[in-house]
């Protein structure tokens, strides 16, 4: 179970980089559909989808050789869902008002980020910034780049202690999702954890 917690953290970083939100309301009003390469220290290698609705609802899947979770967050609701497939297990929670992250430019400089600039990164126009955040016992400096044409990040490269983890853009789409995308009902036969 460590193994998989250390890996979940990661992409959970990786995941959390498309948009940032003091308060409830401010949820991504964009429309996507991205899948990423993830390639980390301590998991090795895997695949991220984000997907939103531009609605406040946003779906992050995140498969790896052994396992694949699954995150829906309701950001107007302040409740998420994270299923474990291997597991057969369910985790739902309350979210915080800030716990929304992400990487449009204006966020970045909420963040006092470094401006590095424009350059085209796997085929996007993109503008970079660089900024470093605690995690835990440590600090650990992410420079991202996003690409002006979608409007979100096309990648990202976080170092920490352990090694540098990278998630680059693979295929992005604008087109509206299937509702039953963001659905926070559980899979039939998956244990349920609620925490508060």
């Amino acid at each position: 179970m460590t193994r998989l917690n250390s890996g979940i953290g990661s992409f959970v970083v990786a995941a959390s980089l498309c948009c940032v939100a003091a308060v409830a309301a401010d949820y991504p009003k964009k429309i996507f559909d991205a899948t990423y390469d993830v390639v980390n220290p301590s998991s090795g290698k895997a695949t991220l989808r984000m997907v939103s609705d531009g609605k406040g609802h946003m779906r992050t899947e995140t498969t790896m050789p052994n396992s694949k979770f699954i995150t829906i967050a309701d950001y107007p609701k302040l409740e998420s869902m994270t299923i474990l497939e291997a597991q057969k297990m369910v985790m739902k929670s309350k979210l915080s008002a800030d716990s929304y992250q992400g990487s449009e430019p204006e966020e970045m400089k909420k963040k006092n980020a470094k401006d590095l600039g424009s350059k085209v990164v796997v085929g996007h126009p993109c503008h970079g910034y660089e900024y470093t955040t605690k995690q835990g016992a440590f600090n650990s400096s992410t420079e991202t780049w996003i690409g002006n044409d979608i409007g979100c990040f096309v990648q990202s490269t976080t170092s920490t202690p352990q090694g540098k983890s990278v998630t680059t853009l693979k295929t992005f789409s604008a087109k509206s999702p299937d509702v039953s995308l963001f659905s926070m009902t559980p899979p039939e036969g998956y244990k349920v954890t609620v925490t508060k």
